[in-house]
């Protein structure tokens, strides 16, 4: 088989790229961020904890054919490791 032709070049574009003249702003952003949290290590002292795994409760039936409600209060601590401690 004959040996295929090298592709053309491809044409240099006929424009300026410089974005600036096209209007467009292009300066540096302020990427500057406070992360400053406060307390002891980096931890707040008061405030929300986040979840990392939220278990839907599980209504008793027997409860539940009863009409039966009522509430919970739940108390615990949490490490400065992030651990559960007297659940």
């Amino acid at each position: 088989p004959p040996p295929e032709e090298p592709p053309p070049d491809a044409p240099t574009p006929d424009f300026d790229a410089n974005a600036n003249s096209m209007g467009v702003d292009v300066s540096a952003v302020d990427v500057k961020v406070d992360v400053n949290v406060g307390g002891i290590g980096g931890f707040s002292s008061d405030g929300e904890y986040l979840p990392i795994v939220k278990v839907a409760p599980v209504y008793p039936r027997r409860a539940q054919t009863r009409g039966i409600e009522g509430y919970v209060l739940l108390e615990f601590f949490v490490t400065t490791a992030g651990a559960v401690r007297d659940p």
